[in-house]
């Protein structure tokens, strides 16, 4: 007896029904061993192409049923056809979904049963009704979008700002998102200190101490940081191994940073935080609607996914494994499939955060739109304009706050105290190895590491005083330089060199430091690509540089412009798909003074990057990340002594010096690579020749 025959018997044997026939069972196999949807996706990605159109996923779904043979309605002017499929496709089909039974035969014979009622309508499986229902009540008496509006004048007091959202915490639905709006007035100015601390306390807000995955990886965490710090020669190692065991008592977590919108004009910024709370609660199946779950994974820290259990099951694998979820992702495709017109984001709207960079003009309202879903309760906290209970189909409540409650003097967060206590550790020191310094006219190169070189007797010698300094430094994830095992590590690099610096620099001197924020793994808690998300670089930078000394008196925001990026390439317009494209850097500025700084209004500076591509796909310059001229030329009107050299302790490709040759300004710049020295050095030759 074949596979097939042998599959069709089980499955008739426990039909009280109608049988099953050959051809409604080929096409229940080809679905679940999914052999042909290599081939019924370039079917659809033909359509797309022959009548330009954008196709959803919940679409995506019906199309392939359709193209497999379930009795599925598509409209006439698709031109569709029920694709033919080969005999040998069909063989490896039933051979694949066989497998199954080997495991546990009771249990596919009842997932393929539920399939067969549910795809071909003998029995209504639909549970989209059932989840509609669910999440009216799971959502009751929570926020799912909480929009907060600071404006300058508001004397405003980062600890109850902070009191403010930990008291409403609670009452915010999990994984659902808060929005704060900074606008600076023409008096006054938020400072991006403020920011960076909320934003930084939000993401640190609450600790975790039963997350599994991490209890299990707690002593590695423990040892590889404890081992990274023993290794640093500028690290003093007294009581060391007490600080890391101290810091890794459990995981930090409240909020996780999802996107940060900024103005034409800098005015404005606006934060997009996402609450994240461990919830080991199992949630019903969206394709039977039982709790008989186990926890499976976790996509992201802290989210759980679950598998389902329930043998009846319609979405079983060909190998008999359980649909696998999350209420994150359920929640998006019934709201996807309800398609309610309140719903919808409207042309214009999505056009104007395509970027991350929005026109003046643009109303924040539209915040409500792009995080929330119809029938959401939202909260918004000092929004100026009168706005309607039911906006867009939501429910919304609207408060003043003047976040001038007492604030109990709290702990400092765990992080920040960890940088502190490190930063305490770094020791300076007068380094004697010889340093290959290089002079070339009044700039100077060193094929050096600038973190120790920087303490080098030879700069003195010299008479090099360092008035200005400006950088972009290796990112985390940078490929040709080390890599560092978490951002951890990285940022304790970054503050040990930002403390050379700091020590090197004259009284007054500014830093420009240009750092963007990146999508990678940090790998703090947990190694593995459930700690894949955005990471606030810009923001731990600023508190790194306090913590060493420096004051943020500004950021210049650079705007790249038109960049590659497919990150907001989804065809649904509906909350929480549109993802911004990310079109800019932070260029933060620095003061190393004793005087207490006023804070200057946030610039948003157009620069094209450099083109390092050729149509070939080859790098012509011979590095992987350029610093244009024109952004090195951004620390010029900061510069208060020409006699002064500027700085740039991670020269690169060498653009800083060219900058300074072109304005006939002194610089200084170290480079660890050799290779990117010698090509500094070629390019700064040849400009002086040129």
């Amino acid at each position: 007896m074949s596979y097939k025959e042998k599959i069709l018997s089980l499955l008739n044997e426990n039909l009280k029904e109608e049988k099953i026939t050959f051809d409604k069972l080929n096409i229940i196999v080809l679905d679940v061993s999914r052999v042909v949807d290599k081939k019924i996706t370039s079917e659809i990605n033909q359509l797309k192409k022959n009548i330009s159109i954008k196709i959803d996923s919940n679409f995506k779904n019906k199309l392939r049923d359709y193209l497999l043979g379930y009795p599925i309605e598509i409209e006439d002017n698709l031109n569709l056809k029920n694709i033919n499929f080969t005999d040998e496709e069909l063989s490896s089909a039933y051979k694949s979904v066989f497998e199954g039974f080997s495991r546990n035969e009771n249990r596919m014979i009842n997932s393929l049963i539920s399939r067969y009622k549910e795809k071909f309508n003998i029995s209504n499986n639909n549970h989209y009704t059932d989840y509609i229902n669910y999440f009216k009540e799971i959502k009751k008496g929570y926020y799912q979008f909480v929009g907060i509006h600071l404006k300058a004048n508001y004397n405003l007091k980062i600890e109850n700002i902070i009191d403010y959202i930990e008291s409403i915490y609670n009452k915010i639905s999990n994984y659902h998102n808060i929005a704060i709006i900074f606008e600076d007035s023409f008096q006054k100015k938020i400072s991006w200190e403020i920011i960076a601390k909320i934003a930084i306390s939000l993401e640190n807000l609450k600790h975790e101490s039963n997350f599994s995955v991490f209890n299990n990886n707690r002593n590695h965490r423990i040892k590889e940081l404890k081992e990274f710090l023993m290794e640093n020669k500028r690290i003093d190692k007294k009581e060391l191994m007490k600080i890391v065991e101290r810091f890794y008592r459990y995981i930090d977590y409240g909020f996780q940073f999802l996107d940060f919108f900024i103005t034409e004009d800098g005015n404005k910024k606006i934060l997009i935080m996402q609450k994240v709370e461990l919830d080991e609660k199992a949630i019903p199946c969206p394709s039977c609607f039982e709790t008989k779950a186990r926890g499976n994974s976790y996509p992201k820290v802290l989210y759980k996914s679950f598998e389902c259990q329930n043998d009846n099951c319609p979405a079983r694998s060909k190998i008999g494994r359980g649909k696998r979820y999350d209420l994150f992702s359920i929640k998006r495709q019934i709201m996807l499939e309800r398609n309610a017109l309140e719903d919808y984001i409207d042309d214009s709207i999505y056009s104007a955060y395509r970027k991350d960079i929005i026109k003046n003009n643009t109303d924040i309202l539209n915040l409500i739109s792009l995080y929330s879903w119809k029938d959401d309760n939202i909260l918004l906290v000092n929004f100026e304009k009168n706005i309607e209970k039911k906006y867009l189909g939501r429910n919304v409540s609207c408060i003043k706050e003047n976040f001038q409650n007492k604030s109990v003097l709290k702990k400092e967060i765990e992080i920040v105290e960890f940088y502190k206590e490190i930063c305490k550790k770094i020791t300076p020191f007068i380094d004697s190895e010889s340093i290959d310094l290089v002079e070339l006219g009044e700039e100077v190169i060193i094929n050096a590491n600038s973190t120790d070189a920087l303490y080098n007797k030879i700069l003195k010698q010299k008479n090099i005083k360092i008035g200005a300094a400006i950088t972009s430094p290796p990112y985390f994830n940078a490929r040709e330089y080390s890599q560092w095992s978490n951002l951890i590590c990285y940022f304790i690099d970054m503050m040990i060199n930002a403390k050379s610096v700091f020590d090197n620099m004259e009284n007054n001197g500014t830093y420009i430091y240009n750092i963007g924020d990146i999508v990678d793994q940090d790998n703090i808690y947990v190694k593995s690509n459930m700690s894949k998300r955005r990471q606030m670089l810009g923001f731990y930078s600023i508190l790194i540089f306090n913590i060493v000394g420096y004051q943020c008196e500004s950021n210049i925001i650079w705007d790249k412009g038109e960049v590659q990026s497919k990150r907001n390439s989804t065809p649904n317009h509906f909350p929480g798909y549109l993802k911004p494209i990310n079109v800019y850097e932070h260029a933060l500025v620095f003061k190393k003074t004793n005087k207490k700084i006023e804070y200057k209004k946030t610039q948003v500076v157009k620069i094209d990057p450099v083109i390092k591509i050729n149509s070939k796909g080859k790098n012509i310059l011979g590095h992987t990340a350029p610093f244009p001229i024109e952004l090195a030329e951004l620390i010029i009107p900061y510069i208060y002594n020409k006699d002064y050299y500027t700085l740039d302790p991670y020269l690169g490709s060498g653009s800083t010096l060219i900058a300074m040759i072109k304005n006939e300004l002194k610089g200084i710049g170290f480079e660890i690579n050799k290779d990117y020295f010698s090509l500094a050095y070629s390019r700064i030759n040849d400009f002086i020749k040129n």
